[in-house]
């Protein structure tokens, strides 16, 4: 009975001493690491050449510089840039054919993405080419912004408005003594009486002054467009009487907004063009000028 309890031990100790040492290499041992994925493209597959790749060569004799971007499964690409404009051309070594676009992996990952990259990093032309872009984005976003936001302000100021609501509107800051605003107004009152277009007249003047409470007449006229046509025709009491304090108000509302604006002339225009963008003119647009703003308003 003595040796049989003597070979248990013997076996069970046995068995402890293998295990250890395998339980000390599980506590203390480090993950396996994880074999790093391929590359999603190539950058050292040496380039084509590129004259064999009609669209890009035609790009390079019109004066596009080309940054070669690397290779994926026989796939070759270039970053062309002309004229501030950049676009990704994929072609094979032969030619014989050329995407325009973006790369993906077979299960959606993107390269044209890495590639890019790898080009900013590694090529300070484009590093700064891709600076520039980046700064013409803000701007015109900034000033995108400003204009909304002018061309939102001119639409609530208070005015009176004249010609067919379908047509394209310009809005219009006057002063009711001001000669050029008088002229454009002979300018525009055929085209206003034809339908071609809307104006929107946003009258100032300084405060106290007699032609601020003509501006405050203008706007209580239950015939504006009659009042302004006979007021720039000479006749005085068009816009005679006393004038409402709320109207007085509105007025100096519509200064506010000029000083904020720091419109310093009159006429002062703004209008939205047909590609959308917020147009600004000032002082009194000749005839061609005015017929050429009247082509571009959107409708």
């Amino acid at each position: 009975m003595m040796r049989l309890f003597l070979a248990l031990f013997l076996v069970l100790f046995a068995h402890s001493s293998m295990a250890a040492p395998d339980d000390k290499i599980a506590v203390g041992a480090k993950p396996p690491l994880e074999t790093p994925a391929p590359p999603v493209f190539n950058a050292k597959t040496p380039a084509p050449d590129i004259s064999k790749i009609k669209v890009i060569a035609d790009l390079s004799k019109k004066g596009a510089k080309t940054y070669y971007l690397g290779e994926r499964a026989g796939i070759f690409g270039w970053l062309v840039s002309l004229n501030n404009h950049t676009q990704v051309i994929y072609a094979p070594a032969d030619g014989s054919f050329a995407m325009v676009g973006a790369l993906f992996t077979g299960d959606g990952n993107s390269v044209s993405g890495p590639q890019i990259n790898a080009l900013i990093a590694s090529n300070k032309e484009v590093a700064e080419l891709y600076n520039n872009a980046s700064k013409r984005v803000s701007e015109n976003a900034a000033a995108t912004s400003l204009g909304e936001k002018l061309i939102q302000e001119m639409g609530a100021a208070s005015g009176v408005v004249f010609g067919r609501m379908e047509a394209g509107r310009l809005n219009v800051v006057v002063s009711t003594d001001c000669p050029a605003c008088h002229d454009m107004w002979k300018d525009i009152k055929g085209p206003v009486a034809e339908g071609k277009v809307q104006v929107k007249f946003i009258p100032i003047a300084n405060t106290g002054t007699e032609e601020e409470r003509q501006a405050a007449q203008l706007l209580k006229s239950e015939n504006p467009l009659e009042a302004w046509d006979k007021h720039v025709s000479g006749d005085k009491t068009a816009l005679a009487g006393a004038a409402d304090s709320s109207y007085l108000k509105s007025i100096r509302d519509n200064l506010t907004v000029v000083d904020r604006w720091n419109i310093g002339a009159t006429p002062y225009i703004v209008y939205r063009s047909k590609d959308g963008r917020v147009m600004i003119v000032s002082g009194r647009p000749e005839k061609d000028k005015l017929a050429a703003i009247l082509a571009d308003l959107s409708r």
